[in-house]
């Protein structure tokens, strides 16, 4: 390993959050800089490292919503994670098991940490301080040369009112009972997105028989992804410095004009990948507003979607009547009369469940998180950034960030 300047109070950098996000700067930052001078503390505070939330679930029904061909940690071989899958039996265009990818993600960690000084804290670190040419982390001694705030989803978003120590409520779907929820003839989830679509595939896993209800404001799960093809074309120049409504418009004819030769909207919308960012930054706060409120679920059905199998299970599911949808917003859960949920919803209705899964999914910053002058890296850029929580942008960033350590 590279000697360590101990003398030096700023002789270490920091990472604030453990998981996919860090390990991919670190994967890149090894690869690019393996005798880097400086000693790395990692904070994570679940101690989930390099895997995260996404990809510490050991259901191999959860898959990756992107191919392997696609995720390589690594900006300098874009085949790294392809290579390796390939030698677990997948092909570049399968979608591999989420455990996989995370035990990738960990082999990437441990080589990361056979060329770096890397010491790892199970602490959770609600920010950062400048001190002149450095900083200081909150509940955390030390100085650091730089911080990089790699926290992904931290802030678990949930309903409005709960019943204190609810029987048969989980708020976190990656924490289930499967003894109890085995028992049950009617669960509850509450969101329509990825995260419902995996505590579905987790109750199945888990022996579950019964009905399925998920409750939604809007009942939209997310597309599967077409067959492997290449992007459409799209000009950039076509839609710079116009409205979110001008935006879509634009979109709406490509994918028309798509149609017209037989090519699917999904090749339309991975066209506009790249350009995702510079369209986002060119919308004013209220426009950036008025999308997130207005268009922001029927974009992320569409462009965050799910492997085609996954899709086939839960059509086979709808068609045997265990998967039904509720279309309204959960007010409040509480004891039912007799026993287990009821789930009040925004027009006074109710519907009685066994128990309630919490799939409401994340948001990337916390009201009492300030990480003052950090390096920002994957989700949290979301706000500055549009495209910013998949493996692809993410990795970019972490090797943009390498590259500017050893500039």
């Amino acid at each position: 390993m590279p000697p360590i300047n101990k003398t030096d109070p700023a002789g270490r950098i920091a990472i604030i959050g453990g998981g996919a996000s860090a390990a991919l700067f670190l994967a890149n930052l090894a690869d690019f800089a393996p005798d880097f001078p400086y000693a790395i503390d990692v904070f994570d505070r679940n101690g989930r490292f390099a895997k995260g939330v996404a990809y510490s679930t050991l259901c191999l029904s959860h898959l990756l919503n992107v191919r392997a061909s696609n995720m390589s940690a690594l900006a300098s071989d874009v085949d790294h994670f392809a290579n390796w899958a390939a030698r677990h039996g997948y092909k570049p265009t399968d979608f591999v098991p989420r455990k996989l990818y995370g035990d990738y993600l960990e082999a990437c960690f441990q080589k990361a940490r056979e060329k770096l000084h890397i010491l790892t804290h199970r602490a959770d670190i609600k920010g950062c301080v400048r001190e002149g040419n450095a900083f200081r982390l909150n509940q955390h001694e030390g100085i650091y040369k730089a911080v990089i705030q790699a926290t992904g989803n931290v802030y678990p978003l949930r309903p409005r009112q709960i019943q204190d120590g609810l029987l048969g409520y989980y708020d976190d779907p990656w924490r289930l009972d499967a003894k109890f929820l085995k028992s049950c003839n009617h669960v509850a989830l509450i969101g329509s997105g990825l995260t419902a679509i995996d505590a579905i595939l987790s109750l199945e896993d888990l022996g579950f028989q019964g009905q399925v209800t998920i409750i939604s404001r809007h009942a939209l799960t997310p597309h599967s992804h077409a067959d492997a093809g290449k992007p459409w074309p799209v000009d950039e120049g076509s839609f710079r410095g116009k409205s979110p409504l001008a935006v879509l418009r634009f979109m709406r004819a490509e994918i028309q004009k798509a149609a017209a030769q037989g090519i699917s909207w999904h090749y339309v919308l991975d066209g506009l990948r790249a350009h995702t960012n510079p369209i986002w930054k060119g919308f004013s706060l209220q426009q950036k507003s008025q999308f997130m409120r207005h268009a922001y679920t029927l974009w992320g059905v569409h462009r965050h979607r799910m492997a085609p199998e996954i899709r086939h299970k839960l059509r086979i599911l709808m068609e045997n009547g265990r998967l039904g949808f509720c279309k309204s917003r959960v007010s409040a859960l509480d004891v039912a009369p007799g026993g287990g949920i009821k789930i009040r919803l925004e027009k006074g209705e109710s519907i009685r469940a066994d128990a309630a899964i919490n799939c409401m999914g994340y948001r990337y910053a916390e009201p009492d998180r300030n990480f003052e002058g950090a390096m920002r890296l994957g989700p949290a850029n979301f706000g500055d950034l549009f495209e910013t929580t998949a493996i692809p942008e993410i990795r970019a960033q972490a090797a943009e960030i390498s590259k500017f350590f050893i500039a």
